[in-house]
């Protein structure tokens, strides 16, 4: 029922850019299983459009589940994810976007030449990389 959406405010997800194609390609590997858990309910809300996405440069709604938080060994290289998918999609931080909104430019704008490009230092990215190419293929989209 879509008046019900407009009296009803929605949640808000609070996300890292690079975390957007995470989503897109998570398939249950994590960094523990309360991470993996928690990551699933965020992907269910996304995938079930329950939810608006506020983009932001820093900690996030996953980022708070991950046992490495208090001393992230790679918070230079989430930094630099999140600015090279920022550079890619035109998205911006301390923007919030729907779920369809941040589907429909991931879907445009990232072939599989720019999740390598962004992705390819990641220690998921060869796992993502066959989800997000299966994924690309069921929708029958360019390869570039």
């Amino acid at each position: 029922m879509p008046i019900l959406r407009e009296w009803c405010p929605m949640e808000t997800i609070n996300l890292r850019p690079h975390h957007l194609l995470c989503i897109c390609t998570f398939y249950g590997l994590g960094y523990s299983h309360h991470f993996v858990e928690a990551f699933k309910e965020i992907k269910k809300k996304i995938d079930d459009d329950n939810v608006r996405i506020r983009l932001i440069c820093g900690e996030d709604d996953i980022c708070t589940h991950c046992p490495h938080r208090e001393t992230c060994p790679k918070l230079l290289f989430t930094k630099l994810l999140d600015a090279k998918v920022l550079r890619a999609t035109g998205l911006m931080c301390e923007r919030t976007y729907s779920t369809t909104e941040i589907y429909s430019v991931i879907d445009e704008v990232v072939t599989p030449s720019v999740l390598e490009l962004i992705c390819k230092d990641c220690a998921f990215y060869n796992y993502c990389k066959s989800v997000y190419e299966q994924r690309r293929g069921e929708m029958g989209a360019k390869e570039e």
